[in-house]
C-alpha cells in the first residue's frame, strides 16, 4: 500500500519559479504525463472523496492504472494509492467504456525534474 501526501501551491510567476529552480537544483529532464480519468455516475454530483474514480496514466513508455482512496486533513490531500502497470492501455480504455465507465477528464501534465 502506498500513501501520497499532497499540498497544492500556486505560482504567480512560472518563469521566475523555473529560474529559481534552475539556480538551486540540477535540471534532469522535462516530464510529460497523459492522464485519462474514468467515472461511473452522475457528473453533476461527483463526490471526489467517495466516488470510484480511476485513471490510466501514460508516462513515457510506461502506463499505469491508479485508484486513489482520498482523504483531506486541513489543507492536505492524503491518498491511499492502488497502482499497477498496464500492458495494453488502448484495450483497457475500450474495456472500461464497455463496463459503463465514462471519461471524466483527459489531461496532459508537463513539468520539470530536478535533482537536489
Amino acid at each position: 500500500m502506498i500513501y501520497e501526501i499532497e499540498k497544492k501551491a500556486w505560482l504567480n510567476n512560472k518563469t521566475e519559479a523555473i529560474n529559481k529552480a534552475d539556480k538551486l537544483f540540477t535540471f534532469i529532464k522535462d516530464d510529460v504525463k497523459r492522464d485519462t480519468y474514468y467515472f461511473n455516475g452522475d457528473f453533476k454530483n461527483i463526490d471526489f472523496k467517495n466516488d470510484i474514480i480511476f485513471r490510466i496514466r501514460k508516462d513515457g513508455d510506461t502506463t499505469f492504472i491508479t485508484h486513489k482512496k482520498r482523504d483531506f486533513i486541513d489543507n492536505f490531500e492524503i491518498n491511499e494509492e492502488n497502482e499497477f502497470e498496464a500492458i495494453n492501455p488502448d484495450d483497457l480504455h475500450q474495456f472500461f467504456l464497455f463496463l459503463g465507465f465514462s471519461v471524466l477528464i483527459e489531461k496532459n501534465k508537463s513539468g520539470k525534474i530536478y535533482k537536489y
